[in-house]
């Protein structure tokens, strides 16, 4: 959720054991929340409702990339895709990190039962 928010701006919380927030602002962005994932959809209605959904039925998850030290980087993305490929599209100072400590893919799905954790040792990444 945004820490800075206006008198006219509203929260939407969808309840669940990862919840998801819905920031609609006085400016007209929203901004929608859901674990360590976020993003704007200022003037892109159709897309915010489109993640939505996709969120809501489990087509999509929030993935969590993460050294063993911090958070790294997150994105919304189907199922089945390859993440650990991904790794490779992080800046290089998150890819040496990566590469000298390990770290962690986690999937956040709606539904719950579905998530998962992918472990990444550091002799994987090349």
């Amino acid at each position: 959720m945004n820490p800075i928010k206006k008198e006219k701006d509203k929260c939407i919380t969808i309840l669940n054991e990862n919840n998801l927030y819905i920031d609609l602002e006085d400016d007209g962005d929203i901004i929608m929340s859901y674990t360590n994932w976020h993003n704007h959809y200022f003037n892109a209605y159709e897309k915010f409702i489109e993640d939505l959904e996709n969120i809501l039925k489990s087509k999509k998850c929030a993935v969590i990339i993460s050294s063993r030290k911090r958070w790294l980087a997150s994105y919304l993305e189907e199922p089945n895709h390859n993440y650990v490929a991904n790794i490779k599209n992080l800046p290089k100072e998150f890819i040496s990190e990566i590469k000298i400590m390990g770290g962690l893919i986690e999937l956040n799905f709606w539904d719950i039962k579905l998530n998962r954790k992918i472990k990444i040792e550091k002799e994987e990444i090349k």
